[in-house]
This record gives structure tokens, C-alpha cells and sequence, in this order.
């Protein structure tokens, strides 16, 4: 596919397994690169006084942990997700582990780094991207699938497992005149959906007011 963009494609379990970055995450990376133009992943972040504090602090607390290619991964997981700062320290360690494992100059990577935004190779087109001010992946998603449009991709797969992309992607996929599909699921659950066909069956206009009706349930 001509651009892959990753809004929060893994459940707690599967973080657990990708943070042995060199045993996993980065070869599972590395083998989307081979298969694409360019590759694009965002990352949720998780911000001081942020409204989603209070659902997030429901969970219960936990121990605030180093992240690390020589450190263990923590035996109590679910202890580990419920100290935001867990979460961010171990994003920002994979995104920087996998920008530096790009060998392939001919290709793109685009990574989100808190507020930042990471590339290999460094290319002039990086301005169109600013600095990353949503809280959720899913916003930040589609404003790498439109730079990607404009560059000249045609083709656009998103992986997920959120609904919310799924409605969103029907909608973008008007707005940006391309083929976006979704790689939706996980596991033996996960199937490819073409949102510019759900688009087109639909026609412009209800495509338009799908993620008002969509808010409402």
C-alpha cells in the first residue's frame, strides 16, 4: 500500500510483547516497511490535566517504571498501563528504537513522538506535518493520511481496532480522493475493510453527517 498509518493498532497484551523491541516490534515494523512507500505510526499521548485523567485514575494506580532495552518487562502488566507516565516513557522508547533501525533510504517512515514528529530519511515534506497537539492517535492519523494524499499516494491502509477510525476513514476517504482501506482487527479476527467503497455506496452527503450519528450511539 502506498501509505500505512498506525492508530492504536495493539491491545494492552500486545504492547506487553512488542516492548522486547528487538525480538518483535521492530522486525514486525520492519516487515510493513518492506511492503509500503512510506509508513507512518501515531501514538496516543497522554497530557497533564487532560479530561481522559479521571476515566484513566478509575483503573486503580500503579508504580512508576524505567523503560529500557536491559530491563525486564514488568511481570504485572495492567499495573505497569495505569501510570501514564509508564505509557509515555515506553512509546517514546520505541519510537526512537525503530527510527534508528531504518536502513532503506528510498522509503519513509513517519513516527510521532509526543509533541514531535520523527522521519527517516529527513525530507523537505516534514513542514506540512506540525507539531502534534492531539491527545488520541485517531485525530493524528488522518492528518498523515492527507499529507500522504498530497505526496502522491494513492493508496492508503490504516491498521486499527477502533470503530471510531473505521466511521472516519468512510468520511476521509470523500475528502481525499483516494483508496483507503482498513486492516480492522486483530489476531484471526482481523480483516481488510475498503472504506472507499462503503463511501461511494453511501454517496457524499451521508458520508458527511456519518460522524454525527456515529457520536450519538
Amino acid at each position: 500500500m502506498g501509505h500505512c498509518s498506525n492508530a492504536k493498532s495493539w491491545n494492552s497484551e500486545d504492547l506487553r510483547r512488542i516492548c522486547q523491541s528487538k525480538d518483535v516490534f521492530i522486525p514486525f515494523v520492519l516487515s510493513q516497511y518492506k511492503s509500503t512507500n512510506r509508513l507512518d505510526l501515531a501514538w496516543d499521548r497522554y497530557l497533564p490535566g487532560s479530561l481522559r485523567n479521571t476515566t484513566r485514575e478509575r483503573r486503580g494506580k500503579g508504580v512508576p517504571r524505567r523503560v529500557g532495552t536491559s530491563v525486564a518487562v514488568p511481570g504485572q502488566w495492567q499495573n505497569f498501563l495505569r501510570v501514564d507516565e509508564n505509557k509515555t516513557e515506553i512509546l517514546s522508547f520505541l519510537s526512537t528504537e525503530i527510527i534508528k533501525s531504518v536502513e532503506n533510504q528510498s522509503k519513509e517512515l513517519v513516527v510521532t513522538l509526543e509533541s514531535e514528529v520523527l522521519i527517516a530519511p529527513p525530507c523537505m515534506h516534514l513542514e506540512s506535518l506540525p507539531p502534534c497537539i492531539q491527545e488520541e492517535a485517531v485525530g493524528r492519523t488522518f492528518l498523515h493520511a492527507a499529507v500522504a494524499a498530497q505526496t502522491g499516494n494513492d493508496r492508503i491502509l490504516i491498521r486499527t481496532v477502533d470503530t471510531d477510525v473505521v466511521v472516519l476513514d468512510v468520511t476521509a476517504s470523500q475528502s481525499l480522493s483516494v483508496k483507503i482501506w482498513l486492516a480492522f482487527g486483530t489476531g484471526k479476527s482481523l480483516r481488510f475493510i475498503s472504506a472507499h467503497d462503503i463511501a461511494t455506496a453511501l454517496g457524499p452527503e451521508k458520508c458527511k453527517v456519518l460522524p454525527i450519528f456515529h457520536a450519538l450511539t
